[in-house]
């Protein structure tokens, strides 16, 4: 059986997209290997079909952390034969291509995001120039290269002249029956009334705003951050000195099957990313379709692939600005407006069965070959 092996830089508990990818190799008949990075507080990797690999560094962040990632996986690919290498993203890239050049193992390239255009590298102008160093020189020469939406594949055309396949970041089907056990476990219950974000609590995410208009939402409506990331404890922080700690809860990373479950109950699921950078503006995340399959209606930022499935099908609200008054305001009429509430419903169906993992499924396996 061919050996696939699949790099990535995260601790792999919540990276969906590379799951679906393992998942979409093994129907190819590979044999897989995952591999990522362990923090010190990394959740468990919940068991699954195949085999996975996490390993500990001594720095968390910076150029070092990346330069010890590398140089491990690097070491790694060089002493292990692996017929299919996919790399995520640019952070992984160059292990991946220079060692595969070395064992001549075939290679894709799937990068997630504008990587360079990210809000953490915004005014690194080193880093910066680190990252397109890679890029300029490995990039034009990959010959099997994915992406997540047409607006990124667009740039790194426009950059490199690469067509990069487009694979959306459409979810797994998910099972629809309620489990009452997992919102008991986060404390939640069929009586609770609550929206959501999902994701990571970094810069320009809209989170401080969101935060901050829970003062102008019912009373009894509370918001739920599933995720984690740089600005956790300042947010928490703010909850507090805002005197909105009882209507914000934070869960941290929670496993993806009980994050749709907890998902199925929110009356709104936010994406409220700021158009501050190339990245946010082009991106269109994998919770806005988290959401729809869940049969949540959306409240999301007016990006071009955003505002893109919101022409195709009504799934719920844009976003004007940031002000947290008129956020509260939105998701104030997005709850208690019942007739909406059922267009919506009917909406959100139909998109669910348009953005169906089996279609972007079949694009991976034709790229996997």
């Amino acid at each position: 059986m061919p050996k696939a092996f699949v790099a990535v830089i995260n601790d792999l508990v919540t990276d969906q997209r590379v799951h679906r990818t393992c998942l979409a190799l093994q129907k190819a008949g590979y044999e897989v290997l995952l591999y990522g990075r362990r923090k010190r507080k990394s959740p468990a990797v919940e068991s699954r079909d195949y085999q996975t690999k996490r390993i500990k560094l001594l720095f968390e962040k910076g150029m070092c952390f990346y330069a010890c990632f590398n140089i491990r996986l690097f070491c790694h690919l060089i002493f292990h034969k692996y017929d299919l290498v996919v790399s995520n993203d640019l952070d992984t890239l160059p292990a991946c291509y220079y060692a595969g050049k070395i064992r001549k193992s075939r290679l894709i390239y799937d990068s997630h995001e504008y990587f360079t255009g990210v809000p953490e590298l915004t005014g690194r102008t080193k880093t910066i120039r680190v990252w397109k160093f890679f890029e300029k020189r490995i990039l034009p020469g990959l010959k099997h290269t994915m992406t997540v939406n047409s607006s990124v594949a667009r740039l790194y055309c426009d950059e490199y002249s690469i067509g990069m396949k487009v694979v959306m970041n459409v979810p797994l089907p998910k099972d629809m029956n309620e489990d009452e056990r997992i919102l008991e476990k986060y404390k939640l219950s069929n009586r609770s009334r609550y929206i959501i974000y999902q994701g990571a609590l970094n810069k320009d995410r809209g989170l401080e705003e969101l935060i901050g208009s829970m003062a102008y939402v019912p009373e009894d409506l509370i918001l739920l951050l599933a995720g984690d990331g740089d600005l956790t404890e300042s947010l928490k922080k703010l909850a507090i000195d805002s005197g909105l700690e009882h209507k914000v809860r934070f869960l941290g990373r929670i496993p993806l099957g009980e994050l749709h479950q907890v998902t199925m109950k929110a009356l709104v699921g936010i994406s409220a990313e700021k158009d501050t950078n190339l990245n946010y503006h082009n991106s269109l995340p994998n919770k806005i379709f988290d959401y729809i399959q869940a049969g949540v209606p959306v409240l999301a930022s007016p990006f071009p692939e955003i505002s893109h499935i919101f022409g195709r099908f009504e799934i719920g609200m844009l976003l004007k600005s940031h002000d947290m008054k008129e956020m509260g305001s939105l998701i104030t009429e997005m709850i208690e407006n019942a007739a909406k509430r059922e267009f919506w419903r009917v909406q959100l169906a139909e998109a669910a069965r348009e953005y169906s993992w089996k279609n972007e499924e079949q694009k991976l396996l034709e790229l996997i070959g």
